[in-house]
């Protein structure tokens, strides 16, 4: 029993010093490509009543540039709200949505072409697109279940 116990402590500790390997350089990929700032709102120092959570999407339209404002849309989901999971594929282009009352919809945002939706009648906990848009997973009330476009 004991050389069990060995193999594994040296195994454990093996993994310990992958984990802060890989760690490290995810570090050193995101100091090298992430260098862009996120994007944010900024008050104005000499308006101390002024607040962020306020601010419409028209006003914010109105302060992008033509290419940014023309991505901007309205998606008006009243029947099957609350939409609790959002995802979106690696390359940005398509949206993963689901409703607690069961509702999935898939769209390509940028062409605002809807590509996918059913409904499910179960409670939507999470979805998540796998390897690109044609398949995603979605956990419902008990299980997981993977779907294809």
């Amino acid at each position: 029993m004991p050389s069990r116990d060995k193999k594994a402590k040296a195994l454990n500790a093996k993994v310990k010093e992958l984990d802060k390997e890989a760690h490290l350089r995810l570090q050193e990929q995101n100091q090298y490509f992430n260098t862009e700032d996120h994007g944010y709102l900024q008050v104005d120092e000499d308006n101390d009543r002024e607040r962020t959570l306020k601010v419409k999407q028209q006003e914010l339209q109105g302060m992008l540039g033509v290419q940014n404002a023309q991505q901007v849309f309205d998606l008006n989901l009243k029947d099957f709200a609350p939409y609790k999971s959002l995802d979106f594929t690696k390359n940005g282009k398509f949206l993963l949505m689901g409703s607690k009352k069961g509702h999935i919809a898939m769209l390509d945002w940028k062409q605002k072409e809807l590509r996918c939706e059913f409904q499910t009648k179960q409670l939507v906990r999470d979805v998540h697109f796998l390897q690109d848009e044609n398949m995603f997973a979605v956990a419902q009330k008990k299980h997981l279940f993977i779907y294809d476009s």
